[in-house]
């Protein structure tokens, strides 16, 4: 490799960014000074990687221009929606994808106001990694956002510091076949070497490290080889020499030097990989004098090709290692986001939806449903004397027993209902797809399921009983909560007599509504 390749790889390697003793650098546009300080106080003494956050500030899609054209090297912008248009945040998160051509920058989207910004809708149309609504802002919930958004910005980083690396040797070993064994690539020295020089193709390659003591002819490994030679790769020298020639293989290695004579040629080579290359070819008497200078002249082309391979070998060996770690770490966070998505959704411990995502569903549903006259059954389902339980048992049988009540619901209940848990030892059962009675059943053949469960303990097994209040009416918007409102009344109703009992809320449903 010349000294101006040199240069030029080198001034390349030098543009690579070192980022791994700088903070984190992190955007927040927001026109609330409020919540840019409440936001900064929070993630004050946070670090990831060991590596503390540097914090930038703007009040306007218009600031954050700015700050984004003049610092390069932000990884996360929490940005805000609505600030001095109704969509400033979406504008300049296409100014940030689109214009600056930035896919590097991971961006959270924060909102006081979901009306304007959707969550599902802007998640599908806009390249954004997150979204944060700003009931949302407290310790736990913005550590988990911005640890996932850095971990992925700093999975990213390295994937393409990776495809740079990995440009850089295809330069530096252009020519060399990306899968060619030491022995193939061996192989491929011997034979030119054989027809340029009118030498009979018996020709031996070994390679050792030239840190290595002097080593003895008689242990050397071949590594590739031609002619009648063939196919002894992996032998010794001794085993495929005579003693003459070993005699002049042990010349070469003492002087480190090429030698010929009558009975072969040797050919001594240190790499600039600090390994030695000996090749040698028997019957190099017919080596004509005028041939040296190009013999010198091809010897230093093996050196130089053999130096690439080596690197190309060395650097195949660290871009495996590194595209194993940026695969796991890429599992990771996949598996990481996967987890969030869920608990966003879902209650942890029943598997069952959670309030949140029963609102969303039957938001779906009413949005779907063409039919104007489409009745609504809701239910409300209230463990009896579940606080006795988990005084007298403790905790860990209280969630079995929210376990196995969540396992029972769904087993009773099919994809034609909403069954979610609201939170303690409170359920919630809906559906708009069959009658009053079928529900009424169904809700009345779960309670006998459950009279058949049990939870065994040390002391003696407890049986489960629930109280249910259901109610019925319109599904429209306006209808969700009042229903839920005159279920819960009628759970009430229930407890009051006796519990373990199923009570319809029978009022009039303006009473409620209103």
């Amino acid at each position: 490799m010349s000294d101006e390749k040199s240069m030029k790889l080198n001034d390349r390697v030098s543009d690579v960014p070192l980022v791994e003793s700088q903070p984190w650098q992190i955007l927040i546009v927001d026109d609330e000074p409020d919540v840019i300080a409440a936001t900064q106080l929070i993630l004050g003494g946070y670090r990831f990687d060991g590596r503390p956050l540097m914090f930038f500030e703007a009040s306007s899609a218009e600031q954050a221009r700015s700050v984004l054209r003049r610092h390069r090297g932000i990884a996360l912008v929490l940005l805000d929606v609505v600030m001095e248009t109704e969509d400033a945040g979406l504008q300049l998160v296409e100014y940030i994808r689109s214009e600056l051509n930035n896919s590097d920058i991971r961006i959270v989207l924060q909102t006081g106001q979901p009306g304007n910004a959707p969550e599902q809708t802007v998640i599908l149309d806009y390249e954004i990694n997150d979204y944060l609504a700003k009931t949302e802002l407290t310790l736990t919930r913005l550590h988990t956002v911005v640890t996932a958004a850095l971990r992925g910005y700093r999975d990213y980083y390295q994937l393409q510091k990776a495809k740079q690396a990995i440009s850089l040797v295809l330069e530096a070993t252009a020519g060399l076949q990306a899968n060619a064994s030491l022995m193939v690539f061996g192989e491929t020295l011997l034979a030119p070497l054989s027809s340029l020089f009118h030498l009979a193709n018996n020709g031996i390659l070994a390679l050792y490290p030239a840190q290595s003591r002097l080593p003895d002819p008689d242990s050397l490994d071949v590594v590739a080889v031609s002619g009648h030679y063939w196919p002894a790769t992996g032998a010794r020298l001794v085993d495929l020499l005579d003693e003459t020639a070993l005699g002049l293989v042990r010349q070469s290695l003492h002087h480190e030097q090429s030698m010929s004579s009558a009975d072969g040629l040797v050919l001594w080579q240190q790499t600039a990989h600090q390994h030695v290359l000996l090749i040698f070819f028997s019957g190099a008497s017919l080596l004509l004098p005028e041939d040296r200078d190009t013999l010198k002249l091809y010897s230093d082309k093996i050196q130089s090709s053999v130096d690439n391979f080596l690197l190309h070998q060395q650097l195949k060996a660290e871009k495996n290692n590194l595209e194993a770690m940026v695969s796991e770490r890429t599992h990771a966070l996949t598996m990481a986001n996967e987890r969030l998505a869920f608990l966003a959704n879902y209650d942890e411990l029943t598997g069952l939806k959670n309030r949140r995502c029963f609102y969303d569903s039957l938001s779906q549903l009413i949005d779907q449903t063409l039919a104007p006259e489409r009745i609504l059954c809701v239910a409300i389902l209230d463990i009896d004397h579940f606080k006795k339980i988990n005084d007298r048992y403790g905790h860990p049988i209280g969630d079995e027993v929210l376990m196995m009540i969540g396992g029972l619901l769904r087993t009773a209940f099919s994809a034609e209902y909403l069954v979610s848990r609201f939170g303690g030892e409170e359920f919630v059962i809906s559906t708009a797809h069959c009658a009053e009675n079928e529900f009424a059943q169904a809700l009345a053949r779960f309670q006998i399921d459950l009279s058949r469960a049990t939870i065994q303990t040390l002391s003696a097994p407890i049986q489960l009983t629930v109280s249910i209040g259901y109610a019925v009416g319109l599904l429209n918007e306006t209808a969700v909560d009042a229903l839920l409102k005159m279920a819960d009344i009628a759970l009430y109703q229930a407890k009051e007599n006796g519990r373990n009992k199923i009570c319809r809320f029978d009022a009039p449903y303006s009473a409620v509504a209103n």
